[in-house]
């Protein structure tokens, strides 16, 4: 009886720490850089499709909240409107009163995904590396409370269900669990464009493999699905304001950067040269992983994002994490799992 009393107390710690580690990129964001007030997504206007090209075109976050403002009691959404207007923090972020349904449902499904993500990054970590127990979780929590660094001009409505939905279905990928993947991989396809590298992923890992009959089948059907959606969003969309890409390729060049941005490049040179410095010890899916998801993502902020906005390489995160853990872990016994 008192050890399942203990189990349980640690089960209770453990996810009680989750929670509250999840809460921090959200509270940090809030206030620096914020959750809306770029004219060109701004947060009712991505919900509600009216924002530019290409921040409408990632609609899972808009479908589910508006699904759930929908399904959301009159008195209860005019009870939300009531403490938006009476309240301090609200009006000190200038968050229109008229959404506050939108904004506390966006909010709350931003919350829920950090912390599934966090959950499915403990199982990434665990499928690839052997770490010890009483590490695990501490490295997971700090990568949750790191995360803010992340941030840049803006935290958007999409990057943590980007992150939950892509290294999930790169686990899936991996495992080849296809009932599986595929929900995920059309999800993640709906929330964001750059999870069409999933296939690009598939084919980089299978390499001359890919030629096998079942391999060339998969990756053929996830690359009509993953241009299919989005050329289905596009479509849709077609007639808000903005091109399909934000051309930032001037700006990156001239590198009239802030301080702040000179630290977050260092922090990605930092991370690049530590996950180069053990391909020799991690797995095949590993290195070609690496690769096939942070060198096109290189490519296409320098051209189209802000090369020092590390959200922008969120879906290489997974594979940074266990090569930079390969790196500097080997004195506390973490190493890397026989794997293909």
């Amino acid at each position: 009886m008192e050890n399942r009393a203990s189990l349980n107390l640690k089960r209770f710690l453990i996810i009680a720490s989750y929670m509250a580690v999840s809460a921090v990129p959200i509270a940090v964001g809030l206030f620096r850089p914020g959750v809306t007030g770029y004219k060109r997504a701004m947060l009712e206007d991505m919900v509600y499709g009216k924002a530019y090209r290409p921040f409408v075109q990632r609609q899972l976050v808009p479908i589910i909240v508006r699904a759930g403002v929908w399904i959301l009691p009159e008195q209860l959404e005019q009870k939300l409107e009531d403490k938006f207007f009476r309240s301090t923090l609200v009006n000190k972020f200038g968050w229109p009163k008229d959404y506050a349904a939108e904004f506390v449902l966006t909010l709350g499904v931003m919350y829920v995904s950090l912390i599934a993500f966090l959950v499915v990054l403990k199982r990434f970590l665990s499928t690839f590396l052997h770490v010890p127990k009483r590490f695990l979780h501490l490295i997971v929590l700090l990568i949750g409370i790191g995360l803010p660094v992340t941030f840049a001009g803006q935290m958007y409505i999409y990057d943590f269900t980007q992150l939950l939905f892509f290294s999930l279905g790169i686990l899936l990928l991996y495992e080849q669990k296809w009932s599986l993947f595929y929900p995920v991989y059309i999800l993640a396809c709906i929330n964001k464009e750059t999870s069409i590298l999933l296939p690009f992923l598939f084919l980089c890992w299978k390499g001359m493999e890919i030629f096998r009959k079942s391999n060339v089948l998969h990756f053929t059907v996830q690359v009509v699905i993953g241009f299919g959606i989005y050329f289905l969003i596009s479509y849709i969309f077609r007639n808000n304001p903005g091109g399909s890409m934000e051309w930032h390729l001037e700006r990156n060049l001239k590198l009239s950067f802030s301080t702040l941005a000179w630290v977050r490049l260092s922090v990605l040179v930092v991370l690049i040269v530590l996950s180069v410095w053990s391909f020799s010890n991690a797995s095949v899916f590993l290195r070609r992983g690496f690769l096939a998801t942070l060198a096109p993502l290189l490519v296409l902020t320098l051209f189209f994002g802000y090369i020092d906005e590390l959200r922008d390489y969120y879906e290489a995160l997974p594979f940074t994490l266990c090569l930079c853990l390969l790196t500097v872990g080997k004195p506390f016994d973490i190493r890397a799992k026989d794997q293909i």
